[in-house]
């Protein structure tokens, strides 16, 4: 288990036995009850997911399964495998599926240091579970073969007047991640495998001589591995931005999506993905549009509306309300003195534009 996952003795089953309520008061209590999130607080929600898995009920409301797919799997096996005879054998027997929505809820503990990535973030799903279709349609296109078939003809949906709630909504505890170790865990995880292209050799071709030479990373791109990680330059930037210099906290504007794994080849993958926690609407920045001095106004309009100078910046690095012609334009209209920028800005604005990177 990477360091960066914390395992945190009793949270989960404190999560699953809190009453959900709309404002998450009575789970934000419970979370503050354990050491490392004692300064918990709500960033952000995500919602738009579902369960996979859904249950079957019969038209009263029992629960018949609380998987559909291996209860199909128990009806395809009774039926000797053949997927077509148990599709007539159900689809008029009354049977209905629920649906499990899912909202997560980004929960952050800033550790108040001067570092922006050092904070810990809980991620909690809350599933909200109603009955909302019937098992499978009257007719079909082709016939069942298997499983997947059956799972692929699923009924019509129920009235909103006949949607009954299958189970009181839950917490479900996702993951407690500390930041700060995720992204050095990351450096060192990238740092090794720089290693291990460092001596890898390329062959390129002189397209006006047609000769080939064989050439390493280093000769192609000097420089290349000296560089921050895109994950630890989100952070370094807020810090040298006017964002950070604000007093502004990163973990109150922006929360962390992380993914860590290890392919079928044994090597291991980490990224990240900042996410706004900014609920209202952001218009568009049109960065093609008008003068430099009326883009720099738009821009200056999204700083004010979410709080945080050089705001754009980050909305640049990741979403689709800012896009990168904005910053160059900013950047050209700065070295021409058609603009007033920081200089801190400014700084990190022309290092963006050496090595651009975005998520």
């Amino acid at each position: 288990m990477p360091n960066s996952r914390l395992e945190i003795a009793g949270l989960a089953e404190a999560i699953a036995a809190s009453s959900v309520t709309p404002k998450h008061e009575k789970l934000i209590a419970t979370l503050r009850s354990f050491e490392p999130l004692k300064n918990a607080r709500l960033a952000t929600t995500r919602d738009g997911y579902s369960l996979v898995k859904r249950m079957v009920l019969n038209a009263d409301g029992t629960v018949v399964h609380e998987d559909h797919e291996a209860w199909f799997g128990e009806q395809l096996a009774a039926d000797g495998g053949d997927a077509a005879r148990t599709y007539e054998r159900l689809k008029g027997a009354g049977y209905i599926l629920s649906h499990c929505s899912l909202t997560t809820l980004y929960l952050v503990h800033d550790q108040g240091t001067g570092n922006p990535a050092e904070f810990v973030q809980a991620e909690v799903l809350v599933e909200d579970e109603w009955t909302d279709r019937h098992l499978l349609s009257d007719w079909t296109f082709s016939t069942p073969r298997d499983v997947r078939d059956l799972m692929d003809q699923p009924g019509l949906e129920l009235d909103q007047a006949d949607r009954k709630r299958v189970r009181p909504m839950v917490y479900r505890l996702q993951k407690v991640v500390d930041i700060g170790i995720f992204i050095a865990e990351l450096d060192t995880l990238e740092s090794e495998k720089n290693d291990l292209r460092r001596g890898h050799k390329l062959r390129v071709t002189n397209m006006d001589s047609g000769t080939d030479r064989m050439m390493s990373f280093d000769e192609l791109n000097p420089g290349w591995d000296r560089r921050p990680t895109k994950a630890r330059r989100f952070f370094l930037d807020w810090a040298a931005s006017s964002a950070g210099r604000s007093g502004a906290r990163l973990c109150e504007k922006w929360v962390i999506q992380t993914a860590d794994h290890t392919d079928a080849k044994g090597e291991r993958w980490m990224s990240i993905i900042p996410a706004w926690t900014f609920t209202q609407k952001v218009a568009k920045v049109e960065g093609r549009k008008g003068s430099v001095h009326e883009l720099y106004e738009r821009l200056d309009k999204l700083d004010r509306r979410v709080g945080v100078p050089f705001a754009w910046y980050f909305y640049m690095l990741h979403g689709n309300r800012v896009h990168d012609e904005s910053a160059y334009r900013v950047i050209k209209a700065a070295e021409n003195g058609e603009i007033v920028l920081p200089e801190h800005d400014y700084q990190v604005l022309k290092a963006w534009s050496v090595h651009p990177y975005g998520f």
